[in-house]
């Protein structure tokens, strides 16, 4: 169904021109399955683009919590001659959901192969942060801070230094969002 909905769609991208479409399958409250669909799309700063796994994912945040119960699997289909697997932010990103787990099917298909693989082989080392609350992530920098030092180089142990105290200066609580949104007022 994947390469169907891919080859039904008209508009490609407008910068990379290159289909991509995720296909996420999921169990119903009920123990019925359904299905979402995503597909990838760009704006002019590829920065700001959506993968189609991300964009599949999202919608299922929509979805009433009874209507879904887990991700049984992904199915992704592309423009390439080959399966390709997810990026990096759309392997956390399925990871953070509380609706996979490790053995979640993720099933790629391209020029007539398939790569069918389970969620952990494609994200085998996890983020520690992974599915904690933001106070739950600070606890656990805290707890893995002592863990990254002594820094093997001068000039490591002096960017570490500069950004703790960068960060000790800030009296808001940090999280994640607040790296990529530029300087605040």
């Amino acid at each position: 169904q994947a390469h169907r909905v891919r080859d039904e769609r008209a508009r490609r991208p407008s910068q990379s021109k290159f289909r991509v479409v995720a296909v996420v399958v999921y169990e119903r409250g009920d123990g019925t399955v359904s299905h979402v669909i995503g597909h990838n799309d760009e704006a002019a700063c590829l920065k700001n683009s959506i993968c189609a796994e991300r964009a599949a994912f999202v919608q299922l945040c929509m979805l009433p919590q009874s209507a879904c119960s887990r991700v049984t699997a992904v199915y992704i289909a592309s423009d390439a001659a080959e399966p390709i697997t997810p990026g990096a932010l759309c392997r956390e990103f399925m990871m953070s959901s509380p609706l996979t787990s490790t053995d979640t099917r993720i099933v790629m298909e391209g020029g007539g192969r398939r790569l069918d693989l389970l969620l952990a082989g494609l994200y085998p080392h996890a983020s520690p942060y992974i599915r904690l609350t933001a106070e739950e992530q600070a606890a656990a920098g805290r707890r893995l801070g002592p863990a990254v030092r002594p820094f093997p180089a001068a000039h490591e142990q002096q960017a570490w230094e500069g950004a703790v105290a960068a960060a000790q200066r800030d009296a808001r609580p940090l999280h994640a969002i607040g790296y990529g949104s530029g300087p605040h007022d």
